[in-house]
């Protein structure tokens, strides 16, 4: 089944919010949303071993325009709009 797992939290406040970087796989997506955009500009350490299993194995990651714009941060990701995120709710068959 394909899940989509939104990730509003910066790796700097809740540890737990990053779970589905362990679990996701390549039909999955992420989307970081609201503080979860901090990690297109900061990964922890602990984190970066878990992001790149994730990409290396096909798991999309997404990051939200106006929250980077909003916090002025660069992207390194595939950045989508409002209008991208409810596309996305559309297209994943279950979102967590």
């Amino acid at each position: 089944m394909k899940t989509l797992y939104m990730i509003p939290n910066s790796p700097y406040q809740r540890n737990e919010a990053f779970f589905p970087l362990k679990v996701a796989g390549e039909s999955d997506g992420i989307l970081l949303i609201q503080s979860g955009v901090v990690m297109c500009n900061s990964i922890p350490d602990w984190l970066k071993s878990d992001m790149d299993k994730a990409l290396a194995s096909g798991v999309k990651v997404y990051a939200c325009k106006e929250d980077l714009e909003a916090r002025s941060l660069p992207h390194n990701f595939e950045v989508i709009d409002y209008n991208g995120i409810i596309d996305l709710l559309e297209h994943y068959e279950r979102v967590v």
